[in-house]
């Protein structure tokens, strides 16, 4: 399985930190685009449109290799033993996947529970649910496809595009359990997530209070309701 590593000009230092960690697995380096240098104005921020535009270029790239899948990495992420097995063997590959994220951000997810597939001492399983990060997945060639349809307005964060809720565009998106790998908490916080904690968020006062309120059990039965229709759980995926 070939594998991609974007990577900023101006960040050679975590070159070599991956170039460590990827322990001589030949890889391919891409120059990622600088949202420093983008000349954009839409919904995102600068530096989320250059992440998806890379995602972008890498994903016309498999579609134009001829091969089945890709594994794209992003320069910040700490790496498990079991990810060199997982991409090095790919006999464990679902017959149908658009994509398989192999990291965790530790957030409650929601999981489908049925099927479990079994992957020697880890489980994959669809993803229902929004789970950010997009520092490395497993990504097919129908998957490249539809993500590069969905993605041409630039109006949506690529973890957005491809975990949010896959199903919206009719994706198989799986989530290794545990994960092989995660976002290193020693290098900076990617862009396109930095924005995420980063927003202020104001209490509501008076009939916006008392609205949200009133909605609030609304909103738990959706969350309900959600999970019975696609037999989920939510669940925190570790890392390991």
């Amino acid at each position: 399985m070939k594998i991609h590593l974007i990577n900023l000009d101006r960040a050679s230092d975590r070159l070599e930190v991956m170039t460590e960690r990827l322990k001589g697995i030949p890889f391919e380096r891409f120059p990622a685009i600088d949202g420093k240098t983008l000349d954009y104005e839409g919904l995102l921020t600068r530096n989320e449109a250059a992440c998806v535009m890379s995602h972008r270029v890498l994903w016309q790239r498999l579609i134009d290799s001829g091969d089945p899948y890709a594994c794209i990495l992003e320069d910040d992420i700490e790496i498990l033993p079991r990810f060199f097995d997982l991409v090095q063997n790919t006999d464990w590959l679902p017959s149908k996947f658009d994509s398989i994220k192999l990291e965790t951000f530790s957030m409650p997810t929601l999981l489908q529970k049925h099927p479990v597939i079994k992957v020697r001492d880890r489980e994959l399983k669809l993803i229902r649910s929004a789970h950010w990060g997009t520092a490395a997945y497993i990504i097919s060639r129908g998957g490249a496809e539809r993500m590069l349809d969905v993605s041409k307005n630039l109006d949506r964060p690529t973890d957005w595009l491809l975990y949010r809720e896959p199903h919206v565009y009719g994706c198989y998106a799986y989530q290794v359990i545990p994960a092989p790998c995660r976002q290193d908490a020693g290098l900076v916080v990617p862009d396109q997530l930095l924005n995420r904690f980063n927003i202020k968020r104001v209490k509501p006062k008076g009939l916006k209070k008392l609205s949200r309120e009133i909605r609030r059990p609304f909103g738990d039965l959706w969350q309900w309701l959600r999970s019975r229709r696609w037999k989920s759980a939510y669940e925190t995926i570790d890392f390991g």
